[in-house]
C-alpha cells in the first residue's frame, strides 16, 4: 500500500482480484464517505506491493511472477514491464526530479569533468624526467676514466 502526496490517493494492491485498488481521501467533517474504490488499474498478474514516487506521476508495482510494472499514474496506464525474477514482496522509490526544470523547482548544476593531469602533475612528472636524466648523467661521469690520475 502507498500513498500519492499529490492527490492524497493511497493505491492498495487487491491480490484477488488481480488489481490495484485507488481509495480517495475522506475529508474531515462530514459525514458522507465516497464510493471506494474511486477506480481500480487492472493488473496483469498478482500485485505484491506498490510504491508511488514523489509528485504522483510514476507508479511501480511488484508482481507475484517476479516483474515489476510501472505505471503513468496521472495516465492511469502501464508504461513497461521489467522481469527481476524471484518473489518480490516490496518497493521502495525515492525521490524522483521531474525531466523539465521549472522556476519552482531546484536544478542540479552540470556535471563538470576533472582533467586527469592538472599543471601540478605535469610539473610533478617534469621533475621525474630531469631527475632521472640527471642520474644518468652522474652515472656516466662517474664511469669515465680520469685522465689526470697519478
Amino acid at each position: 500500500m502507498d500513498f500519492d502526496d499529490s492527490t492524497n490517493e493511497i493505491y492498495v494492491p487487491d491480490m484477488q482480484r488481480q488489481q490495484i485498488d485507488v481509495l480517495t481521501p475522506v475529508p474531515s467533517g462530514t459525514d458522507t464517505r465516497p464510493r471506494e474504490p474511486e477506480h481500480v488499474i487492472h493488473m496483469e498478474g498478482i500485485p505484491e506491493a506498490i510504491a508511488i514516487t514523489s509528485g504522483g506521476q510514476l507508479g511501480f508495482v511488484a508482481l507475484h511472477d517476479g516483474r515489476v510494472v510501472m505505471l503513468d499514474i496521472p495516465a492511469r496506464q502501464v508504461v513497461t514491464t521489467i522481469a527481476v525474477g524471484g518473489h518480490p514482496h516490496f518497493i521502495i522509490t525515492g525521490l524522483c526530479p521531474g525531466l523539465c526544470p521549472s522556476s519552482t523547482t531546484q536544478t542540479m548544476p552540470q556535471q563538470t569533468t576533472q582533467p586527469n593531469f592538472t599543471w601540478l602533475g605535469y610539473v610533478f612528472l617534469a621533475i621525474m624526467f630531469l631527475s632521472v636524466l640527471l642520474l644518468v648523467f652522474l652515472l656516466f661521469v662517474a664511469r669515465q676514466p680520469g685522465k689526470d690520475k697519478q
